[in-house]
């Protein structure tokens, strides 16, 4: 009787436990999983990679598959086995982790309520997912998220998917062929109307592009730099996205190489203002008595850049030095802090009977720095 009951009790803490949890099992490498039916999330977590399934009958969480509306994939495991999730018609958000290298075939194939997917920057290998296709054509409410210069994205623009991509601002980047025959795209969206120069360095010949935001080529080229590099110089036009697209000449090959993005000459204007707040924010008094490098502006200023460029400027007792970018845009606004008159470190009370007497126009920026030390 006692072992009975016992027995019942066992049986009750393992339907409780069941209803919450299904229990996880080893397959792949050394991989398990885990799902949470109250979060309705698929676990996936250990190291190595996922085993790849027949079907999307044959994945050990077939059982509850039409449950799963999250599925987490952890650090560790380093690839998404055919037919994974295949099927999974509940399937809203996926997180993949930076350690996924691969993506099998059909991995998210049949997962309507799926509507995008974010890869990483180390996945080098896509296989016929369908996770983006109805058929063979790309599905229109479909988007893949993904990095500049990776393979995911070139696979996204090899196919023509819908995808997220962060523009790049002017910089050297480190490019990563592999597999052979992609091509690394850096989204550029130009600040400022301008020349800019697109070039490699490296061992390899490399070949590169130059696309509009529709990827028309606007222009191409081989060995216009240095060794067997391309260069490309090209005028960009304000708030357009370019993509400049990097690969090696020979297709067989994998391999790094650096890339620039520079600027070669640009305009820029702005205007000088008294600073709103010790943050550095900018208020709306242009301080018309402020000098560049030395020389009057009358609170504005224009330049024609050809090479980066640091100007000083300032006004009474205030001063900053500013290096010019075409990633900051034109229009700038640069903010002194000019309510320090008598050049002591402190803005204070003796400030203010300054600003009073000889009726600064700057006076209503002071309180916002009552007691501030510069420094």
């Amino acid at each position: 009787m006692k072992r009975n009951k016992l027995l019942a009790i066992f049986l009750t803490i393992a339907v409780t436990i069941t209803s919450v949890f299904f229990s996880f099992t080893v397959f792949g490498d050394d991989t398990s999983w885990l799902f949470d039916e109250d979060s309705a999330t698929l676990r996936i977590f250990g190291t190595g990679d996922m085993e790849d399934y027949s079907n999307e009958t044959s994945s050990p969480w077939h059982s509850i598959i039409l449950k799963v509306k999250n599925v987490v994939i952890e650090d560790g495991v380093s690839s998404v086995g055919d037919y994974a999730f295949s099927g999974s018609t509940s399937l809203e958000s996926v997180v993949i982790s930076d350690t996924i290298k691969s993506i099998g075939a059909f991995s998210f194939s049949s997962c309507p309520s799926l509507t995008e997917l974010s890869f990483g920057s180390n996945v080098t290998s896509i296989r016929d997912t369908s996770f983006a296709f109805n058929g063979i054509t790309p599905k229109s409410d479909f988007t893949l998220n993904v990095l500049p210069g990776t393979y995911s994205m070139h696979y996204a623009v090899n196919n023509s998917l819908n995808f997220n991509c962060p523009s790049v601002p002017c910089d050297e980047y480190e490019v990563n062929i592999n597999p052979a025959g992609m091509r690394a795209y850096f989204p550029y969206t130009s600040k400022v109307s301008g020349t800019f120069k697109f070039y490699t360095t490296g061992n390899h010949d490399t070949l590169g592009y130059l696309y509009d935001s529709s990827f028309k080529e606007i222009t191409k080229d081989d060995d216009s730099g240095s060794s067997t590099n391309f260069s490309i110089t090209a005028r960009l036009e304000s708030g357009k996205t370019y993509y400049i697209c990097a690969s090696i000449l020979n297709l067989t090959l994998t391999g790094n190489f650096k890339l620039f993005i520079e600027p070669v000459t640009y305009t820029v204007s702005g205007t000088i203002n008294a600073m709103l707040d010790p943050s550095g924010t900018a208020s709306d008094i242009i301080l018309t008595s402020a000098t560049m490098n030395g020389q009057a502006t009358g609170g504005e200023f224009a330049l024609t850049i050809n090479k980066p460029t640091t100007a000083v400027f300032a006004c009474d007792n205030a001063q900053v030095t500013y290096t010019f970018s075409p990633d900051d845009g034109d229009n700038i606004k640069i903010s002194l802090m000019v309510c320090d008159v008598n050049n002591d470190g402190w803005v204070n009370a003796k400030d203010y009977a300054i600003m009073t007497k000889t009726q600064s126009p700057y006076k209503k920026v002071f309180k916002n720095f009552t007691n501030y030390k510069i420094n």
